[in-house]
């Protein structure tokens, strides 16, 4: 199961998405996991670009490259630690086909 790891504290800079909208995300990118889709670092940027431009999210990612930074997928694995791209291809495998 996905592991959560929010914090109450009020420092730093804003968030992108709310915790519900990142579980969306994360619910969404194991799907695709699941289906023989690893999810790599790139294409975990482009996935949460275009879910912030489809749901009208502001959003601090660059426009040009249609992708959220590095930096924000590293804050965002470290909220949900299970969703590492480097996980995925290891779940990918473990995982059983039927």
């Amino acid at each position: 199961m996905v592991e959560y790891k929010h914090s109450k504290s009020k420092m730093g800079r804003r968030t992108v998405l709310s915790p519900q909208q990142e579980k969306e995300l994360c619910k969404r990118n194991i799907r695709l996991a699941l289906t023989g889709y690893p999810i790599t670092s790139k294409i975990l940027r482009m996935c949460v670009f275009i879910y912030c431009e489809k749901n009208n999210i502001p959003n601090p990612f660059v426009k040009e490259t249609e992708m959220a930074g590095s930096v924000w997928v590293e804050g965002f694995c470290a909220v949900i630690p299970s969703l590492h791209p480097a996980m995925s291809k290891i779940f990918i495998l473990e995982e059983p086909r039927n």
